[in-house]
């Protein structure tokens, strides 16, 4: 409760500006600087038992677990032989994953408050509290987006390098590369609204035995393993779910901006690249789902971060500035508490 209470007043005051201020608002560096310090503060320093991860990463320390990424081995390294506290592992991600989130906010969003409230009502407590290796990488990814938006391909492919040292699955970042901000048009514009119903068309006709035949030996080996976990019901490991509430909430906003496409462009042209990467993370959640439920849902979050900035436009289709505000509030009342009570992303 000691962590989920600071959160609860920092969204409280988010609320206050807008409603001070009105949903365009633009957060201060004063601010933007405050917030950033306060969370890697709360969440660096939150100790055991307030997530799902944390006592899984001190053994990994302690005991060298099968955690491979070469950023995790060199961090792990330098705290065993300087004789360091654990928590300065957790300190040195929440750094990475929340200030380099905060900086994109303030560089690229604009509705930062709004941002901010939608970051805080999911990704922080899915990424930066539990999944902190992904946090790190989500992080560097948000800030190589102006490259990939601009066409500065050598510099996404530099950061993106440096985001899979952190968490390898970050190399499926490299397929964006195949996407631009062009606008939809009628047949671009049907592709992207059936991409997320082909995601479902792959995990009916995926063949498992695909699997076996994967030529490089430590994909293959480790995608086995996660199979033979969910056959004998590990915790976390169980079948994928395509219809729970959660992805069909997604599905909702992403065929309502789509819907609305035009008149969001109008407002900020990079609404078409958000809505592309959001539509991919829609898609890889049942077809690499299809493989095994772990990799869709990993795969699926590593690309829906982009909801910190596309999410905002949808509040934007609401009529008057208090009803705008209202929805806001219960859709960060909604999302944070099934993150707390039913996905149990922190305890209580």
């Amino acid at each position: 409760m000691h962590l989920i209470l600071p959160l609860l007043l920092i969204v409280s005051y988010l609320f206050f500006q807008i409603y001070n201020k009105g949903i365009h608002a633009q957060i201060t560096k004063k601010e933007i600087y405050s917030i950033t310090i306060l969370l890697i503060l709360l969440i660096g320093f939150r100790g055991e038992g307030i997530d799902n991860d944390y006592s899984t990463y001190v053994r990994s320390i302690n005991q060298f677990l099968a955690i491979g990424e070469p950023t995790f081995l060199l961090i792990a390294t330098f705290i065993k032989i300087g004789g360091l506290p654990v928590s300065i592992l957790f300190v040195i991600y929440a750094c990475i994953g929340i200030s380099f989130k905060m900086k994109a906010i303030f560089k690229m969003s604009p509705l930062p408050y709004i941002s901010i409230i939608i970051y805080l009502s999911n990704i922080a407590l899915l990424q930066d509290i539990n999944q902190i290796r992904a946090g790190a990488a989500t992080a560097i990814f948000l800030i190589s987006l102006p490259c990939l938006i601009h066409n500065k391909k050598k510099k996404y492919i530099l950061l993106i390098t440096i985001a899979s040292l952190f968490h390898f699955s970050a190399l499926l970042y490299f397929t964006l590369l195949f996407i631009n901000k062009k606008e939809l048009q009628e047949k671009t514009f049907f592709y992207w609204a059936i991409i997320p119903l082909l995601g479902y068309i792959f995990f009916y006709l995926f063949n498992q035995t695909l699997i076996e035949n994967i030529p490089i030996s430590s994909i293959r080996e480790k995608l086995l393993m996660y199979r033979r976990l969910q056959e004998s019901g590990a915790e976390g490991f169980a079948n994928i779910n395509l219809f729970n509430p959660y992805f069909l909430f997604k599905l909702f906003i992403y065929y309502f901006i789509l819907q609305y496409y035009t008149k969001l462009k109008s407002i900020d042209d990079n609404i078409t690249i958000y809505l592309k990467i959001f539509g991919l993370s829609l898609f890889i959640f049942p077809a690499l789902g299809a493989i095994t439920p772990i990799l869709g849902y990993r795969s699926s979050d590593l690309f829906a971060c982009i909801e910190i900035f596309l999410f905002p436009y949808f509040f934007l289709l609401f009529k008057g500035e208090k009803i705008k505000v209202v929805c806001i509030a219960c859709y960060f009342v909604l999302l944070f508490s099934i993150n707390i009570f039913y996905k149990h992303l922190i305890y209580l």
